[in-house]
């Protein structure tokens, strides 16, 4: 009997340091900033080497970008001059394209005759357009009301551009839906499945949407086909038509130090430099054009998941056997659930925290391993035990 309950006792403390081990997992992974980065870290290199490629047959997104020299002996930059943007517009919209998002804000006032200028073009093209727009609290040099009244003056579709604010400052996920207001990826999307939409639908998507990176075509061409805006405006005999024709066009700023930001491909592309948030948006559009979706368990699944991790490697460390050879274990544990996780995500798109897991697992032993030593053979021993561990 006292053996019996011995063994209950044991049983209990195994499940509890179990349970202990996946708290302090999610405490680790979702409240300190240390932590925080590390299982993002490593699922953005298992993002920039093994996702999908893209293909120019598959492309359907194409970047007009303003740049610098695009607005060469325009007045001012910034904001981009509104009688150009309205050239601009009538120039693509003349090729025919499937849907113009623009991704540029119309928020304050500039020169009258152009603000309306543009206005009335955005809202007399042929094709379909979507305009973008930033939700929240506005600086101090941009004119909610003024944005919004424009935006509504246009009878055109809109979506918002935020892009969210992780702690990393990695973007990874569109953000849920702000306002009840649809994403400008999702209402481009919209505006290609219906080109006669003129409002802005209501959306409650509660989650983000993770963005289902594609890699550039190859280290010669990149995910999306570029032109800068000067050559499309200088191109008098239309070569460039064809490449507009029934896709989608982007209109974004490309600045050095305006709207860019980090992605799980800037490795990639140049070193760690940052990516302008038109091109995010592009990736954005693609995903939801193509259909493409990455499935992700959601804090409820991962916190379940995790909490059975560490409950699995505080039972693995009630055999000796396991105990004694626990660097081996956690090695070939670790590297086994990577695998697992990068098969998860080539073969069924679906985004296991493998890292995150492994981390679990040895909290989880090394807690109940511990725990253990410390019952068989004293304080001093069970001290050295985890900081072999640990080490």
């Amino acid at each position: 009997m006292r053996r019996l309950a011995k063994v209950s006792k044991s049983h209990l403390l195994t499940l509890g340091l179990g349970l202990v081990g996946g708290v302090l997992t999610l405490s680790l992974l979702y409240l300190t900033p240390q932590f925080v980065n590390v299982e993002p870290w490593i699922s953005d290199w298992r993002t920039a080497l093994f996702s999908e490629r893209a293909t120019i047959d598959d492309e359907r997104v194409v970047v007009v970008e303003i740049d610098e020299a695009s607005l060469s002996g325009l007045p001012y930059l910034s904001p981009i001059d509104r009688a150009y943007m309205a050239e601009l517009v009538s120039r693509i919209s003349s090729f025919r394209p499937a849907v113009i998002g623009i991704d540029v804000l119309f928020d304050r006032p500039t020169e009258p005759a152009k603000d309306a200028r543009f206005l009335t073009t955005v809202r007399e093209l042929a094709s379909p357009v979507v305009l973008g727009f930033q939700h929240g609290a506005p600086s101090q040099d941009r004119s909610p009301d003024f944005g919004a009244t424009a935006l509504q003056r246009t009878h055109r579709p809109s979506g918002y551009l935020n892009l969210g604010d992780p702690v990393d400052g990695v973007i990874r996920h569109l953000p849920p839906s702000l306002g009840g207001r649809c994403s400008f990826a999702e209402m481009v999307a919209a505006a290609d499945q219906t080109p006669t939409l003129h409002d802005s639908p209501h959306c409650q998507r509660t989650r983000p949407l993770r963005i289902d990176w594609l890699l550039p075509v190859s280290k010669a061409e990149p995910t999306f086909q570029p032109l800068k805006a000067s050559e499309l405006m200088n191109d008098v005999t239309g070569r460039l038509g064809p490449s507009l024709q029934g896709h989608v066009v982007l209109i974004g700023g490309v600045f050095d130090e305006v709207d860019r930001h980090k992605t799980p491909l800037s490795e990639l592309e140049g070193g760690g430099d940052s990516t302008p948030g038109v091109f995010i948006h592009g990736q954005a559009v693609e995903q939801l054009l193509d259909g493409r979706r990455r499935f992700e368990l959601g804090p409820v699944g991962e916190a379940i998941l995790l909490t059975l991790a560490a409950l699995a490697g505080s039972i693995l460390a009630v055999a000796p056997a396991t105990r004694d050879r626990s660097g081996r274990v956690m090695f070939v544990l670790t590297w086994a659930l990577i695998g697992i996780d990068i098969l998860a995500f080539k073969l069924t798109r679906f985004i296991v925290p493998g890292d995150a897991v492994a981390f679990a697992v040895l909290v989880g032993f090394v807690l109940n391993s511990g725990r253990v030593t410390w019952e068989r053979r004293g304080l001093v021993h069970a001290a050295r035990h985890v900081g072999g561990l640990i080490s």
